[in-house]
């Protein structure tokens, strides 16, 4: 019986992996288009296809063996990229592209030859597919380079062919409502469901509500915000408040303020004693901003009854947008 069962298991073993092999499909080509905003790539495929892929929300990005994100691929960049089995989804994206910043050191017909912060002497050709962007992001010429200008570039690290040379400093801009803030570290997710992590650092400017000096403590879960961050390391330059969400408070949530003492929770339900003596019952939500002592954020299981609290809530569903407070 055992000899009968060992060839079965071996058979069903290699089912499993053919379907499991057969589920993602490799595309392979050249990238003609990043559009971030929406989660989408467009690739020029070996046999002169044009493909639209649409990212999975959780799609890693692999930039020559370094974890990166999709705002940091250039138009021209070679890349091979794992579909899903209809060929619409990436589900993973392995790029070939390299990135230098330095000075320019010479220009020889269409060679650019640039010192590298390390010291390195680096050359790379301008063709006719080469992005060239001046201050302000406004598009520029071969002749537009000066001698000893600062500029960054990436390039295709087996041709040397220039992918696009900027003067400024690489920037990325994305908006999506806050999913979590552990750390020093923000997840948001947008309008089409992608996900990303980003850094806040000591120098990242946060502006919300006309105050330019916010920190990391104002920003609060289900909050709409706008980011501008470096690509490459998703270090966080500015954060603002999305214009849609202070539009949507101004004109349409009416904000009703109460202050008092937890009674009871249940289920997702407050029960407060207010400050006039009293009582208020508040609903809270997945997107509730929660705060406690010294600010750090929590959960609803961090109420307990007695705790002191302000909460903010949108009168018209008596739904908490935001709670304050502590012990």
């Amino acid at each position: 019986m055992l000899k009968l069962l060992a060839p079965l298991m071996l058979l069903l073993l290699l089912a499993s992996m053919a379907c499991t092999i057969d589920q993602a499909q490799l595309v392979e080509g050249i990238l003609q288009n990043v559009d971030s905003a929406n989660g989408e790539i467009t690739i020029v495929t070996k046999d002169g296809k044009t493909v639209t892929l649409t990212m999975s929300t959780e799609a890693p990005v692999d930039t020559n063996g370094t974890s990166s994100a999709i705002e940091t691929l250039v138009p021209g960049a070679s890349v091979a990229v794992e579909v899903n089995k209809d060929g619409k989804v990436a589900n993973r994206i392995e790029a070939r592209q390299s990135k230098v910043e330095g000075a320019i050191l010479e220009i020889n017909g269409n060679d650019v030859t640039l010192e590298a912060k390390d010291g390195r002497k680096i050359t790379v050709q301008v063709s006719g597919l080469s992005r060239i962007e001046l201050a302000g992001d406004a598009p520029g010429t071969l002749a537009d380079l000066q001698i000893g200008a600062d500029v960054e570039i990436k390039f295709d690290p087996d041709s040397n062919v220039a992918l696009k040379i900027d003067t400024e400093g690489e920037e990325a801009e994305v908006d999506g409502v806050i999913t979590t803030i552990s750390g020093g570290e923000v997840t948001i997710e947008t309008e089409r469901g992608r996900k990303l992590v980003l850094v806040v650092g000591a120098n990242t400017r946060i502006e919300l509500d006309g105050i330019s000096t916010g920190t990391l403590s104002d920003l609060l879960v289900g909050m709409e915000i706008d980011v501008n961050f470096d690509p490459a390391t998703r270090t966080v330059f500015k954060i603002e408040r999305g214009e849609e969400a202070e539009a949507v408070e101004a004109e349409e949530v009416k904000i009703g303020e109460t202050k008092g003492s937890v009674v009871s929770i249940e289920g997702n339900v407050i029960t407060l004693t207010t400050e006039n003596g009293g009582q208020a019952t508040i609903n809270v939500a997945d997107t509730t901003g929660i705060k406690l002592e010294n600010d750090s954020p929590a959960t609803l299981l961090d109420l307990v009854a007695g705790t002191e609290i302000e909460v903010k809530f949108d009168q018209a569903t008596n739904t908490a947008l935001t709670i304050e407070g502590g012990h």
